[in-house]
């Protein structure tokens, strides 16, 4: 059959020796007159030795040629073979010693793969056990925080709660400042705030995001110079009513054995470098800068800029079919906005959001919030050196290519509008400017009316053929 082509067993003659020792020949009684010789057989695979198997020997008279087996030498003659040994051949080895060392690599590396898994699985263990006690740790950390939540605040012991408790109005939300517990403490860049408003009921919707949001803006705005990773709880009688995080916007429940993990563990998420805070230290200052001069804002006429809505409107007819959202989800947009940006809705926004609320590229709320976090996005991740800009400056615009007072409200895909809340020395708070293609920031208009009638008559680069009926 064919596999006895390719395999089997095979024989090799073995180099002969003279057997140089006092041997007489049992038939011819010759002296010294032995010859050595034999064969080793070995199996082959594709004629490559692959086992060494059996070795023949037998010795030959060199006068006589009479054979004698090894099962029948004599005494004389195993004494002389002995003696005088005949190896196999060295490539009757070479398969088999590869083949050995293949298996010792093999053992060698399962075995020691299956250690170094042994090593990482007790590893593993011992970190899980490691963390469940900076859980428990961490869990007694937040706990003393908690119960350490005051009414009355000392400036000696938390300025920040002290601050926010004279300077802030809550009666602005129907809250009685009385019975409103604060505490806030600081770690490297991290801030922490627990509020807990003593009051039931009073806090409905969305009310309780506004009021954080305000409460940060409130922060931002009373240290200017200072940035922060914010980390904020709001509470309403012990019962917690969201988070706000550097992972989490808003956030109305958690799952962690720790609430605001992130301030208390030198989680990846958070453990940033000194040069990310210094970079994000140095534009907030840029900005900071920017914002002392007095601002122009360009007079806006409501019955106008309601006109002008419907004259586009009513030429454009854009397709607007999501179903608008209610107060409740629009309070909820909006504060997830300001949370994000620390920005405040601008009033011609807020008046377009009432307007319309549904598909086209005229933003709805869904996508405004979107929109905004990638926006918000390339000015956070950006250098300051890759964000200013040295060229082709228009006084009417700071010269960044992304800023955080860029607001978009129009996205076609291919073109994007903004309302810019922190224009140039030239310019005008509230004015539209074209953000997108990227990296060419332009005026179009110093308000949201004349953006309109521009748009109307179709003198500012657009491409909404998808949304049209």
């Amino acid at each position: 059959m064919p596999y006895f082509l390719i395999f089997g067993s095979r024989a090799t003659k073995l180099t002969e020796k003279y057997l140089n020792a006092n041997t007489n020949c049992s038939y011819c009684q010759g002296k010294k007159s032995y010859m050595l010789k034999g064969r080793a057989h070995y199996f082959h695979f594709f004629w490559i030795p692959v086992i060494p198997l059996r070795k023949e020997l037998y010795v030959k008279c060199i006068d006589c040629h009479n054979t004698v087996a090894k099962e029948n030498f004599p005494e004389d003659i195993k004494k002389a073979v002995q003696q005088e040994k005949i190896r196999r051949p060295i490539w009757h080895l070479i398969a088999p010693i590869f083949i050995l060392y293949k298996l010792v690599s093999a053992i060698l590396f399962f075995g020691s793969a299956y250690v170094e898994e042994v090593m990482q699985e007790a590893k593993y263990e011992e970190e899980k056990a490691a963390e469940a006690v900076r859980v428990e740790q961490r869990k007694e950390v937040f706990a003393n925080d908690k119960q350490s939540i005051q009414l009355t605040p000392s400036f000696a012991t938390d300025s920040i709660s002290y601050t926010i408790k004279e300077e802030f109005q809550f009666s602005e939300y129907h809250l009685n400042t009385d019975q409103v517990a604060l505490l806030s403490k600081i770690e490297d860049h991290k801030l922490l705030l627990l509020i807990d408003v003593k009051e039931t009921g009073k806090l409905k919707g969305a009310e309780g995001c506004v009021l954080v949001s305000q409460i940060k803006n409130f922060l931002i705005q009373k240290y200017p110079k200072k940035y922060y990773d914010y980390f904020i709880a709001l509470y309403e009688n012990d019962n917690l009513k969201l988070l706000h995080t550097p992972a989490e916007a808003y956030k109305t429940e958690y799952k962690s054995p720790t609430p605001l993990y992130g301030f208390y563990a030198n989680d990846w998420y958070y453990e940033k470098s000194e040069d990310v805070f210094k970079n994000k230290q140095e534009k907030l200052q840029l900005f900071a800068d920017y914002g002392k001069k007095d601002e122009k804002i360009a007079a806006v006429d409501l019955v106008k800029e309601e006109k002008a809505w419907e004259k586009m409107r009513a030429k454009f007819r854009f397709s607007y079919s999501s179903r608008p959202a209610n107060e409740e989800r629009r309070g909820l947009y909006e504060c997830k906005f300001t949370l994000e940006t620390g920005n405040i809705l601008p009033d011609e926004l807020r008046r377009m959001f009432k307007r319309h609320d549904g598909n086209g590229p005229f933003l709805n709320w869904n996508f405004f919030y979107s929109k905004t976090k990638k926006s918000y996005a390339r000015y956070e991740y950006a250098t300051l050196d890759a964000l200013t800009k040295k060229d082709e400056i228009d006084e009417r615009l700071l010269p960044v290519y992304a800023s955080p007072y860029w607001i978009p409200f129009y996205d076609d895909d291919t073109f994007s509008y903004a309302v810019d809340m922190l224009p140039g020395k030239k310019g005008h708070v509230g004015q539209i400017i074209l953000v997108k293609p990227r990296m060419k920031p332009r005026y179009i208009a110093k308000n949201m009316t004349e953006f309109l009638k521009l748009f109307h008559d179709e003198k500012v680069p657009t491409s909404f053929e998808a949304w049209r009926n």
